[in-house]
């Protein structure tokens, strides 16, 4: 099973280490579950990495693909770049870094299909059953990789066309950002698609048809699941047995590290020397890869 991931540069040498601990965190527990995944990174061609990361393979894209900052852009580019190569060699998860894995998502090849896609939080009320899908965990499988590829390159071409449109949803730094900087690509999964084709009341799966490509949904519970609450006004992320992965978007990225010390037995011996700022201490068995 490949993992899939991306990489941006943010020229902020603080936001870049947080970014990598959490990138270790995220293999680190996906390893507890499923001990033979490739580690695939999508990041620019000058771009930095730390040694010592879980890290098999990369796929190295130019900044006048998707320049700096333009991480959605990024994203996008790099789904077309991978299944148009030779790494596209078996069933793939495409993550985010601010995710934790507490079972094994293998599972979720057992059926029929070769792109899955997950809905965002049903939390989110004025998203539930809408067919609002987060990026954040998406299922490929490589049987069909000419269909896969004219898919990608139709998504890719629909984010060029709308890149610099703002996305009114967010609010960063006083500004609405742009698609191509944050959002685009779940936006233009959703105009490829057209309103409410991917709409499911109470996220139920369902599977779809598009230019050959068998398309199936999967809720966010227990795929990419992302509830939250508060407790005397604090933000937290309770413990659900059943979850999959974890995610933790948004402002929840700042729990992640307790999370994972509370749950999964995983914390980061501070040592300031460290690329990472630390060395990741496993409770129970830390794989020998890292």
């Amino acid at each position: 099973m490949n993992i899939l991931c991306f990489h941006v540069p943010s020229g902020d040498p603080e936001k870049a280490r947080r970014y990598w601990r959490m990138y270790q965190l995220m293999a680190a527990s996906l390893l507890k579950v499923h001990a033979n995944a490739r580690f695939i990174l999508v990041t620019h061609d000058e771009a930095v990495v730390p040694r010592g990361l879980c890290i098999d393979k990369f796929i190295r894209i130019g900044a006048d693909v998707a320049p700096q900052y333009q991480f959605h852009l990024l994203r996008t580019y790099g789904w077309l770049a991978y299944v148009s190569s030779r790494l596209f060699d078996d069933d793939t998860i495409s993550v985010d870094t601010d995710i934790l894995f507490q079972r094994d998502p293998s599972a979720a090849f057992d059926g029929s299909f070769d792109l899955g896609l997950t809905y965002e939080c049903i939390q989110k009320t004025h998203w539930a059953g809408q067919g609002k899908i987060n990026s954040g965990v998406m299922f490929m499988r490589p049987e069909h990789p000419d269909r896969m590829k004219r898919f990608f390159t139709e998504f890719y071409e629909t984010l060029l066309s709308m890149k610099d449109q703002p996305d009114e949803r967010f609010l960063i730094g006083g500004q609405h950002p742009t698609l191509k900087e944050w959002g685009g690509d779940e936006i233009a999964l959703m105009a490829l698609f057209g309103e409410g084709e991917l709409a499911s009341p109470d996220q139920e799966p369902k599977t779809l048809l598009r230019n050959g490509l068998r398309v199936r949904t999967f809720p966010s519970r227990p795929w990419n699941c992302q509830i939250r609450c508060k407790s005397g006004g604090t933000l937290t992320m309770p413990y659900l047995e059943d979850v999959v992965a974890r995610h933790f978007n948004g402002k929840r990225k700042k729990l992640i590290e307790d999370y994972a010390k509370r749950h999964l037995g995983m914390y980061f011996d501070e040592d300031p020397s460290l690329p990472l700022g630390g060395r990741l201490v496993d409770q129970g068995a830390l794989s020998s890869r890292l």
